[in-house]
């Protein structure tokens, strides 16, 4: 009761040209047939409306991923646009800081004497490693 699946016909007998089906006395060769003839055969008695909702369902859902896909993208996009605007803001706040504390760190308003406490230790602290350096480099 076997039929040569495709693989076996295109690799190992490309030119074998037969089909086998059981009767009351048994194997019969059919008459010489295509390989396709006999794989019509075994689709033909298949629910063509199945066949095609399958399709139909396989087209949908391909779609829908391509979808999601094209959607992930943009959001990849708007998030790294994002990302360079968050940037921007962040080294010109900096700017503002900086300029500040030239400006006005010696006498700083109120509001501001703690941060700009901590810039001036900071910086003293610096300088003090730095001096350790050049005193082991024998500077």
């Amino acid at each position: 009761h076997v039929l040569y699946s495709f693989r076996y016909f295109a690799r190992v007998q490309p030119k074998v040209r037969c089909g086998l089906y059981d009767d009351e006395d048994g194997y019969e060769k059919l008459a010489q047939t295509d390989f396709v003839e006999v794989e019509k055969r075994r689709w033909k008695g298949m629910d063509k409306s199945f066949v095609i909702k399958v399709g139909e369902t396989i087209s949908a859902k391909g779609k829908e991923v391509t979808d999601k896909a094209k959607e992930l993208a943009e959001i990849a996009n708007l998030r790294s646009q994002i990302n360079i605007c968050e940037e921007v803001v962040k080294k010109n706040y900096m700017e503002i800081g900086r300029r500040y504390y030239e400006q006005h760190g010696s006498e700083p308003d109120e509001f501001y004497e703690e941060q700009c406490r901590a810039v001036r230790n900071a910086q003293t602290g610096i300088a003090d490693l730095e001096e350790k350096i050049k005193e082991l480099k024998g500077i």
